[in-house]
Parts: structure tokens; sequence; C-alpha cells
């Protein structure tokens, strides 16, 4: 079976992400750690993960010690782990999350991570096809709400149409009635439809 072709140093991630363009996945992980031998057991495991962060991406992990943090953990602020980051290619973070997720949320949180990059930086066309890609393929991910609030975001910065944030909102209390994000919409509902 095909394994994940992790890099262990972030600067020469950072190397080859340049020269590839392709963004950088981050692990922050250590030994003593339940969530992380979960994510070996499982989500690493998974073969669509593995076609995906090897296609996708330059997958780094980084090794800690909670007790003695490394330069790169206080850059990154990593106080618990497992611990992921998702950078663009010159090493800058969009998207962090923390803990073990399965395989399903993981590819949710990667498609969101590369969709967040580009809403940085105003690609919003690009980004809402992303954000889309999460809604469909990965509905019940974890990471769905945060898909939907965005590519109502992204639609009306793209356009400066207040239908598109409408469009979340209405997704958002359909479909993720409980979710944070459905709280943070919640001002977009005065928009007509």
């Amino acid at each position: 079976m095909p394994e994940i072709r992790w890099e262990e140093d972030f600067q020469a991630a950072i190397e080859k992400a340049k020269a590839t363009g392709r963004p950088i996945f981050q692990d922050f992980w250590w030994t003593g750690c339940v969530g992380c031998a979960k994510m070996n057991e499982t989500t690493y495991s998974d073969a669509a993960v593995i076609d995906f962060l090897n296609d996708r991406f330059v997958p780094v992990r980084t090794l800690c010690d909670l007790g003695n943090p490394t330069e790169l953990m206080r850059r990154f602020d990593v106080v618990w782990t497992p611990a992921f980051y998702v950078h663009e290619p010159e090493g800058k973070d969009h998207h962090r999350f923390l803990g073990y997720v399965p395989p399903d949320d993981l590819l949710a949180h990667l498609w969101l991570g590369q969709g967040k990059i580009l809403y940085d930086a105003g690609r919003h066309a690009e980004a809402i096809a992303l954000f889309e890609t999460v809604l469909a393929r990965h509905p019940d991910a974890g990471p769905a709400p945060e898909a939907a609030f965005l590519r109502g975001v992204s639609g009306y910065k793209a356009g400066g149409d207040p239908k598109e944030l409408r469009k979340a909102y209405d997704l958002l209390t359909a479909r993720y009635p409980q979710s944070e994000w459905t709280r943070r919409a919640q001002p977009y509902g005065a928009f007509a439809r």
C-alpha cells in the first residue's frame, strides 16, 4: 500500500512547495499522543487521504516535545497535538485545526485550507469552487459549515451581490442549524432572497 511522502524539515517543505506551487500540510505530533496514533492507524492509512496529500500538497510532519517547545512550535503557537496547518507555499498558514480527525473530515479540511489560501489572496472565484467542493463531497464533515459561510462571503466579494450572503445563511440554517457559522451568518438573513 502506498504511504504519505512526508517531509521532516519545514524549510525543505517550503522549498519543495515553492518549486511545485503546492500548499503545505503540516502535522505537529509527538510519540505519546493518542490522537496522533489514531491518525496513523486510520486517517493516514486511508487511500484517498494518501493520494490527496501526495498529489496536491507537500506534507510535512514535525515531532514535538510539549515540555520543551522548539522554535517552530513557538512560531505556530503549538501547545497540543495533533495540530494541523495548511500553509501557502511560502510558509504562511491560512488554516489551523486541532485533534484527531477522521478521513472525511481531513479531506474537507484540506479542501477548505486550499480555499482559504485563495480567499485570503482575494481570488474569490477560485475559492468558491473549493468551498463548493467541500459542500458537495464532504457535506457532513466538520468543516462544511465554515465552507458554506466562506462560500457566501466569497460570492459577495466576487460580485457585490448581498443575495450570496443570504444564500449562505439559508444553506446554513437548513443544513447546519446548530453550527457557530450559522450564528455568525444570522445578520445575512436580513438580505432579500
